[in-house]
């Protein structure tokens, strides 16, 4: 049995200080190495010998000659692992079903996963991967694109959601033809979703995006209105609905259900799978 010792979270918009040039801005490096370093602290301080560090799609958009990358690996003094958008899909997918019940071996799921600078959509029967779209558009990076500040207005989001159709079609192409029988969204913000849909047993739909949207139009959503929704989440809460909404319309989807599990359980059954007494992943 896995107990969790410790969670740490910091949010440092790495995705915002990089620039066309792959480089990352100085300020944006010093508040990343700072957060590293914090979580270096409590490594040592529960003694970890075995550490898996692991990146994603913003560091997928850094210059490998960048020196924020090898000081990434100096601070936490482990190799950095950075993560291909298949790779990242794939684990992602793993680790969200790793935490759903599953009654038939083969039904089909559908997992999506909203991040900061990509959004993963994930096909597969119980823990095979079978089709897999890793689309350059997260929550950070649609947010960056409109160059918008808030109070948003509704026409704000049609031009979010115009910007996602374009980008999506294409892609997700892939899937046309394709069935399943579950849909979900992977931790991160399906816990916001979740939280903002209240306590009922309800999934999300796109009547449900929809009055989100408008509830954030009108005021009534804001930073802390519920423990997931952080300033830095709130901000991008209108680049997540609208990446949702898009995606639910071209792949015709009905129902959403919002999961707990996410790429971090995958990282962590695979660390599991090693020889050593205690296991941590970053």
């Amino acid at each position: 049995m896995t107990t969790v010792k410790s969670h740490q979270r910091e949010a440092v918009r790495l995705r915002a200080g990089i620039d066309l040039n792959g480089k990352v801005s100085s300020e944006t490096s010093l508040r990343a190495l700072a957060a590293l370093a914090r979580f270096r602290e409590t490594l040592d301080e529960f003694q970890v010998k075995t550490l898996r560090v692991v990146g994603t799609q913003a560091f997928r958009m850094i210059d490998p000659a960048d020196p924020f990358l090898s000081a990434v690996e100096e601070i936490l003094r482990a190799p950095l692992e950075v993560m291909s958008g298949t790779e990242e899909a794939y684990a992602t997918f793993q680790g969200v079903l790793s935490l759903e019940p599953i009654s038939n071996a083969l039904d089909h799921h559908l997992v999506i996963d909203i991040g900061g600078g990509s959004t993963e959509v994930v096909l597969g029967s119980s823990f095979r991967p079978l089709l897999a779209e890793s689309l350059p558009l997260g929550g950070v990076e649609l947010t960056a694109r409109s160059a918008e500040q808030p109070p948003y207005h509704e026409a704000f989001f049609i031009k979010l959601k115009s910007v996602c159709h374009r980008q999506m079609l294409e892609p997700l192409s892939a899937f046309n033809g394709k069935e399943w029988q579950y849909t979900y969204l992977a931790a991160g913000m399906a816990e916001v979703f979740a939280e903002l849909k209240g306590p009922s047993n309800k999934a999300i739909t796109r009547a449900l995006l929809k009055n989100l949207m408008m509830r954030y139009i009108q005021g009534e959503i804001m930073p802390g209105i519920i423990p997931s929704l952080t300033q830095d989440k709130w901000m991008i809460l209108p680049a997540a609905l609208c990446i949702l909404d898009t995606l639910m319309a071209i792949l015709k989807i009905d129902t959403v259900k919002a999961s707990k599990g996410s790429l971090r359980q995958s990282l962590l059954l695979s660390m599991m799978q090693q020889p050593a007494s205690l296991l941590t992943s970053v």
